[in-house]
């Protein structure tokens, strides 16, 4: 469709929509990044301490009283595994075997959620026992999870659908599709949105009719999501930005420059703070003047592929690193 211009594209769409009851929101996809303050380099930030998990950690969580990393096993021959760290001690009080390659951790109804993309499973473990509870069978290269009317919804790459798991029965419902290559989930005001990597969207799904029931275009890329101060936010890695999205309109409030390729997102001490593939380091933005208004580097690792997510718990910022199979626990910047 290259070629093709951004009017053409949002009529195309509405029309392919209108049939289906679904809402292509107003809006330009690529509107023009709003002014930020642009820090001169990054600074350095306050490394708490360190923690050895298991091999290729990309996952990370804050529940239960703890941090929990997942230990993708990429690129090696070891056991995947989740590693339970205790947040203030800084040390690992369980290690869990977790499937073929585990991605990303949720937490919902009293357990905690794994994703193993290699298996097409979803892993149920019980915080009270560290240990696997249930097996889950589910659509292909599932990735981002998130809890929401009584269901947890389980976003799958490489279906290109949401599937809906009953906690009661351990068991699929049933299945949405959304758009391409879906990558993460954030569940506000009684419904689940998801961001769909290859078309550049996101699909708002209703969970009474069990439908997308509005579509948002974005920047290239989209990938993480959070909701905070009454908007949803995403970062799209392939633009370098982060968009902020009314969830009730759909209207596109807010593209702010980040540079590099921001992945992970949350929202902690009143900022929104962004992980970046290089470095990694950290954007800190201001979501009322929606400007970014700090840039910080974690470690000295160069670019990578492999995405970054970020946490926060005991009043800190945890980042893995993929390269040393090492979590990093920082001081919240000031």
């Amino acid at each position: 469709m290259r070629g093709t211009s951004v009017a053409v594209v949002a009529s195309l769409l509405a029309a392919a929509c209108a049939s289906s009851g679904v809402v292509t929101a107003p809006g330009s996809p690529s509107p023009t990044p709003t002014p930020s303050i642009t820090p001169s380099g990054p600074a350095a930030v306050t490394r708490i301490g360190s923690v050895q998990v298991g091999p290729g950690p990309i996952g990370i969580t804050e529940a239960f009283g703890s941090i929990w990393v997942v230990g993708s096993g990429i690129g090696t021959d070891a056991t995947p595994t989740v590693s339970r760290i205790d947040p203030a001690s800084l040390a690992v009080t369980a290690t869990i075997p977790a499937g073929t390659e585990p991605r990303q951790a949720a937490a919902g109804f009293g357990s905690l959620w794994v994703s193993d993309t290699g298996a097409n499973k979803v892993l149920r473990i019980d915080p009270g026992t560290d240990a696997v509870a249930a097996t889950i069978d589910v659509c292909a290269n599932p990735d981002g999870m998130v809890a929401g009317a009584r269901s947890m919804w389980i976003v799958c790459g490489g279906a290109n659908t949401v599937q809906r798991v009953d906690p009661g029965t351990n068991s699929v419902a049933n299945a949405v599709g959304v758009g391409g290559t879906p990558r993460s989930a954030v569940f506000v005001d009684g419904e689940v949105w998801v961001s769909n990597h290859a078309d550049a969207n996101l699909s708002r799904i209703d969970p009474t009719p069990n439908a997308v029931t509005m579509i948002v275009p974005t920047q290239f890329g989209p990938e993480g999501l959070a909701s905070f101060a009454g908007s949803i936010w995403v970062t799209d890695t392939d633009a370098g930005t982060v968009q902020q999205v009314d969830p009730a309109t759909g209207i596109v409030g807010a593209s702010i420059h980040v540079g590099g390729t921001p992945d992970g997102i949350i929202a902690v001490a009143g900022s929104l703070w962004v992980v970046s593939d290089t470095g990694p380091s950290i954007t800190r933005i201001d979501p009322a003047s929606q400007t970014v208004t700090g840039l910080f580097r974690v470690a000295d690792e160069g670019g990578s592929a492999v995405p970054r997510l970020i946490a926060g718990g005991d009043g800190a910022l945890w980042l893995p690193i993929f390269e040393r199979n090492e979590v990093v626990k920082v001081g919240i910047p000031v």
